[in-house]
């Protein structure tokens, strides 16, 4: 087993240098995870899609082309984005899952990643909804008090799964914790932000400019390309942006054990390792 410590208190600098070395440590057991619980709602979820954005692409290409709404909105689109919120949801409750039972110095294996996870996932998806409402709420406040909301809440959902909180408990665990520490979560999700976007879209914007300049070269003409060009981008995206909200949620749940134990009094592991330094 790794010898990564959780519980202890941490700047800016140590819970991202931390993050990026959990990452280091346990890919093999967390990609596991993604590669039988995560990734094949992604591929269910991009074929179910692959007829809409091929409509509407047509539409685009063609404006006499007229596409009733229903041929369009059917059950594959509303399933589609059903699992488009399953796979995100899912990919939540699995990495956060995979810290609690390193923490817990037990194995993240597949049975024990799966264990709960369903539950989790509709847990997951009704405290997403709660907190996307209160930031909402707030930001018609002159967007400041969504920003303070959003904030205060984004421990939320380390909470849930990490401690196994009810969501009730989560969020003002949540809220608690970044009692006199509001600023220093903020700028950790600011500098986290700015990570996922570079990284997202340094892989974005070559695909953008090959397929410009096959257009321009006159290898494509017609909307079938641009439409199979679409789909790979949004994939390519999709896939790497759901990596980058990996990275963020260990990142923010590293944040939690910082705070807690800044809070709560660090373990005795903890005490021993802050006088060695």
């Amino acid at each position: 087993m790794s010898e990564f410590v959780h519980k202890r208190s941490r700047d800016i600098g140590d819970t991202l240098t931390d993050t990026f070395i959990y990452i280091r440590e346990n890919f093999k057991t967390l990609g596991k995870g993604f590669l039988f619980f995560v990734i094949p709602l992604y591929i269910i979820q991009f074929f179910l899609l692959k007829d809409y954005q091929a409509q509407a692409f047509s539409q685009m290409f063609d404006p006499t082309n007229t596409i009733s709404p229903g041929s369009i909105f059917g059950w594959k689109y509303f399933l589609g984005l059903f699992l488009s919120i399953a796979s995100t949801s899912m990919m939540t409750v699995i990495t956060l899952k995979h810290i609690n039972l390193t923490s817990r110095s037990e194995e993240p294996s597949l049975g024990n990643l799966s264990e709960g996870a369903i539950p989790n996932m509709f847990r997951f998806i009704w405290l997403y909804t709660l907190v996307s409402l209160a930031s909402g709420f707030s930001m018609l406040l002159f967007i400041i008090p969504g920003i303070f909301m959003a904030v205060k809440l984004s421990l939320s959902f380390s909470a849930l799964i990490i401690e196994d909180n009810s969501i009730s408990e989560a969020i003002s665990r949540s809220w608690e914790l970044t009692k006199d520490h509001w600023w220093v979560t903020f700028a950790l999700l600011i500098i986290m932000y700015i990570i996922s976007f570079m990284v997202s879209y340094s892989v974005l914007i070559p695909t953008i400019i090959l397929s410009a300049f096959t257009a321009e070269s006159g290898l494509a003409t017609d909307s079938t390309f641009w439409t199979s060009i679409y789909t790979i981008i949004n994939a390519v995206f999709t896939a790497v942006s759901a990596l980058t909200y990996s990275v963020m949620l260990i990142a923010t749940s590293l944040h939690l054990y910082n705070l807690a134990e800044r809070k709560e009094g660090g373990s005795l592991r903890s005490r021993i390792e802050g006088l060695v330094d």
